[in-house]
């Protein structure tokens, strides 16, 4: 069967430039055109409203517990970072992963054994959900005071205007509240915390509410914004850095959050089936645009779904790749300001919006359990403060760094050549329409041989195994096709590289890896254990036999030299039993009957792989060549012609086109008729 064929330009007939925005538009065209990006089922927990129990644990310090829970309602997937201090004391709980299904207002209980708590300990928690309330309203609130016995609120809520000291506010779930403080002084600074509390320390340690925007509103003019979501009824407090508001300890500002009606809420759902699942084109520091990409590798499995993320950095546009079975595509926090996500620098460290509890961590990000859905050092959780620009968040400044690969460490290498039109061309299988190999080009670069203008050239792992339950591990992994590109080389070669996780921490001579990715199951586990750094990926070198090497023993390349089978008695090297000079009076021959030069189908994903868990659809194939004529300038889109019901179309290749008056090498073809 034939493949089938797309191309997405950018830049087209040299008449701009291209950006690293331009390349995640790009690819996300692509896998639309595949039918790739996929949307979730709504109903996500992103904070929670509060939480007890827990207890003290004699075993476990300094320990965080990544665990579901049993819930009252229909929810299904949230996982909780529950986290033990140097005392075995539970000192915060926070989202880790949204999960799905969610309407807020339920109870969820971790069991006390999931967590290392004593008998009886469960953990109970009330969830706060991503949603979009109808008949919110928006109400101002402006904050005043003449000295620290005399505090007033002036503005309006659900009962009406007010203008009083120490007033009770009145909202609903979905309305947005303005807080605008017009004190002078600094004890006046303000926060919202949960319920009725007398000591603001312990406050800021527990109980301040998470998705509250510039929490520690500054005086002379701060504001404090807050949007309650469905599961957030119920009792809170307006304070400030003096303990309390006003002359005496229960003199406070507190707020009622009343329950939205259930049929003016609904749960947004996330991605669209003709966009990437998460996407900014400015990213960190205005310069690492993102696409992060839903893609579906087998429905109804709880590590089924692939976060596939492509990530430009750095200003540079090579594409850094990522994933990872969950992600948490939402900023509730205020550790970085919406909409734009830029950081902001200049908040002081203790300051509440840092402390973790109840929230969700940093947004953006790959969410599940540390050292099998991501690494450990990519986790989105410290205790306390920590910066929200790191670790693994898609907005972080190292986010390539914890992805399966960096930009400039075996990125997919896009050419740079931003004046010339670039395009994303897609070889896609009709036999396994799951399978498909992008590869980038530049069109209008001259070029004398297919490396000079064709580049990154990969293919993402979306099949199904025997080998393993997608209950259990997941699929994160993927291949770049890559070639010897020098045209006079005596070895000509095409490698696949394949990629054995989606998140790796290669900061020493061992490496954490996500050890949940599937294929990790081949790679070498080292006595300290960490995964070999050498072993994050598994290389096939698959050699042109068409052309004479001229060391002595095996070819100098890491990884499998694949020997393929081929003899020829008439083209140099004579692969016919006895070498020997031509024309020599003691040349024999097996004759021309024994040649070979058979078209490779059914190619290993990797023949360093036993047992092999995938093969390519046979309408993909390495075809080694002798072409006599010197100097052929075989291009991408190029055929090649078995037969008349047999073409082929080049899709990458690596050959010598200098020696001998002849070209010869390995070309990897898709078929065409």
């Amino acid at each position: 069967m034939a493949i089938t064929t797309a191309v997405y330009k950018k830049n087209i007939n040299n008449v701009g430039v291209w950006s690293g925005a331009d390349v995640i538009n790009q690819l996300e065209e692509a896998f639309t055109g595949l039918g790739w990006h996929t949307q979730d089922e709504g109903g996500h927990v992103v904070g929670i409203t509060t939480w007890q129990g827990g207890g003290t644990s004699i075993d476990q310090t300094y320990a965080t517990f990544d665990v579901e829970g049993y819930h009252s309602g229909v929810g299904t997937g949230a996982i909780f970072s529950c986290y033990r201090n140097s005392g075995g004391i539970l000192e915060y709980v926070n989202v880790n992963h949204c999960g799905y299904g969610y309407t807020g207002g339920e109870m969820i209980t971790i069991p006390a054994e999931s967590i290392d708590a004593p008998a009886g300990q469960d953990i109970i928690l009330y969830p706060f959900v991503h949603s979009a309330i109808n008949g919110a309203v928006s109400y101002a609130v402006t904050c005043s005071h003449t000295s620290t016995s005399n505090f007033s609120v002036a503005g309006s809520d659900r009962n009406g205007d007010f203008d009083a000291a120490y007033h009770l506010i009145t909202i609903k779930e979905g309305d947005t509240i303005t807080f605008t403080n017009a004190g002078s002084a600094s004890q006046f600074d303000l926060y919202i915390i949960c319920g009725h509390h007398n000591s603001l320390a312990n406050d800021l340690n527990r109980q301040i509410v998470p998705n509250v925007i510039n929490q520690d509103a500054q005086h002379n003019g701060g504001v404090l914004t807050w949007t309650p979501l469905r599961g957030q009824a119920g009792e809170y407090a307006l304070r400030d850095t003096n303990y309390y508001l006003g002359s005496g300890q229960f003199e406070q500002t507190n707020i009622i959050v009343q329950p939205a009606q259930d049929n003016d809420v609904t749960y947004p759902v996330i991605g669209t089936t003709t966009g990437f699942y998460d996407k900014n084109l400015l990213g960190y520091n205005n310069q690492e645009p993102f696409g992060v990409m839903r893609n579906v590798i087998e429905d109804g499995k709880r590590r089924g779904v692939t976060f596939s993320g492509f990530k430009c950095e750095d200003g540079d546009t090579d594409i850094a790749y990522g994933a990872g079975p969950f992600y948490f595509p939402f900023n509730y926090t205020d550790s970085l300001a919406a909409p734009d996500d830029s950081y902001l620098p200049n908040r002081p460290v203790t300051t509440g919006q840092y402390y973790s509890d109840m929230g969700h961590g940093y947004p953006h990000r790959w969410s599940g359990q540390y050292n099998v859905d991501l690494v450990s050092s990519a986790g989105p959780y410290q205790k306390s403060y920590r910066n929200p620009l790191q670790g693994g968040s898609v907005y972080s400044e190292s986010w390539g760094y914890y992805s399966a690969t960096g930009n400039g460490s075996y990125c997919i290498q896009t050419g740079n050549n931003t004046t010339f039109q670039l395009d994303l061309n897609v070889f896609r299988s009709s036999i396994d329409p799951n399978f498909a190999v992008l590869s980038y080009r530049a069109p209008t670069l001259s070029a004398t041989n297919i490396n000079g203008n064709t580049f990154g050239t990969f293919f993402l792992h979306k099949f199904d195994s025997n080998l393993w339950d997608l209950d259990h591990v997941f699929l994160g992994s993927h291949t770049q096709i890559t070639r010897e590109e020098s045209t006079t080389t005596t070895e000509p070669y095409i490698n696949f590289r394949t990629f054995l996780t989606g998140t790796s921490d290669l900061s020493a001579t061992n490496s954490d890896f996500a050890a949940g990715s599937a294929l990790c199951g081949y790679a070498r586990y080292h006595r300290n254990y960490t995964y070999d750094d050498q072993n994050t990926f598994i290389e096939d070198y698959y050699m042109s036999m068409t052309h004479p090497y001229s060391t002595d023993g095996e070819y100098a390349l890491n990884g499998a030299n694949i020997h393929t089978y081929y003899r020829s008695e008439s083209d140099l090297p004579e692969k016919n039993g006895y070498f020997s000079s031509q024309g020599s009076a003691n040349n024999t021959s097996i004759g021309s009957v024994m040649d070979s030069n058979a078209v490779l189908k059914g190619l290993p994903l990797s023949t360093c792989m036993m047992p092999v868990p995938y093969y390519l659809p046979d309408d993909f194939v390495m075809i080694q060549f002798y072409y006599g004529s010197v100097n052929a300038n075989i291009q991408q889109g190029d055929t090649i012609t078995v037969s008349p019901s047999e073409i082929y179309t080049v899709i990458a290749g690596s050959y010598n086109m200098t020696t001998d008056n002849v070209t010869r090498g390995v070309l990897f073809c898709g078929r065409k008729v």
